[in-house]
């Protein structure tokens, strides 16, 4: 699985550099690196939040967190050095694996996402990974986020990491799809996958606020709901176990 991954980010890379795509300003692409938990299990979960935050990866950042050890790769910590090292890929997914969910992180562990990924597992069962909507994050004066990044920057990429998703989720073969954003972030799936539906997914609820999608283009239902720090702030935390008791029922029909 992991192979077939780093193969499928070879060709991603080439395609961006073939066809010019740039992105000033916009970090380092968050490329996934599945665990033998996940790979092995009978039952899988991806966990998507909306974007990377500031996601890079230097000897520098390492050496500020003694369990991450050494970086023998060239520091990525931009889009535009992913496109230029050659060993990017190798450096990110290998950041992947060694972030592990912020488990180095004290301040980070406690955030609502990573809770809110804890509290999946807890449920759901060892065989989950995180993902984001967006591959990239964008900094500007304003603070980070890629919703905010130009236009124009937005939709000669989009194309790429919608088709990215798609290609991973081949290689994944998750049996549910967690989506922990605002729907700011569903254009992105409307643009990627054909002959997308999107209903309400709870009683009394509208589809923006939890709602399933579903196309035969998809492996399995997206089920999506605000981003967990959202949840908290609203007072509906209760929402994570919901959709976690119909993802589990759905496995036992």
């Amino acid at each position: 699985m992991r192979a077939e991954l780093r193969s499928l980010y070879v060709n991603f890379r080439a395609d961006l550099i073939k066809n010019n795509i740039s992105f000033p300003d916009a970090s380092a692409p968050y490329l996934l690196n599945p665990t033998a938990a996940y790979a092995t299990a009978n039952f899988r979960v991806l966990f998507c939040g909306q974007e990377p935050q500031g996601w890079s990866w230097s000897a520098e950042n390492c050496k500020d967190i003694p369990a991450y050890g050494t970086w023998p790769y060239s520091d990525i910590c931009s889009y535009d050095d992913f496109l230029k090292y050659s060993d990017s890929i190798d450096a990110l997914m290998e950041g992947y694996k060694r972030f592990d969910n912020a488990t180095h992180q004290p301040r980070n562990r406690t955030s609502p996402f990573n809770r809110a990924f804890r509290r999946v597992r807890n449920i759901c069962g060892p065989g989950i990974m995180v993902g984001n909507a967006c591959r990239l994050a964008y900094r500007n004066h304003s603070g980070t986020s890629y919703l905010k990044a130009p236009k124009l920057l937005r939709n000669k990429f989009d194309p790429y990491q919608s088709k990215l998703f798609i290609d991973e989720l081949n290689i994944l073969r998750p049996d549910a799809i967690m989506f922990f954003t605002s729907s700011g972030y569903d254009d992105l799936l409307w643009f990627g996958v054909p002959e997308l539906v999107l209903t309400p997914l709870k009683d009394g609820e509208s589809q923006d606020h939890m709602g399933v999608f579903t196309s035969p283009y998809l492996p399995c239902p997206i089920y999506r709901t605000y981003h967990p720090a959202y949840l908290q702030r609203i007072g509906k935390w209760e929402w994570i176990d919901y959709i976690c008791d119909l993802v589990m029922a759905s496995q036992k029909v």
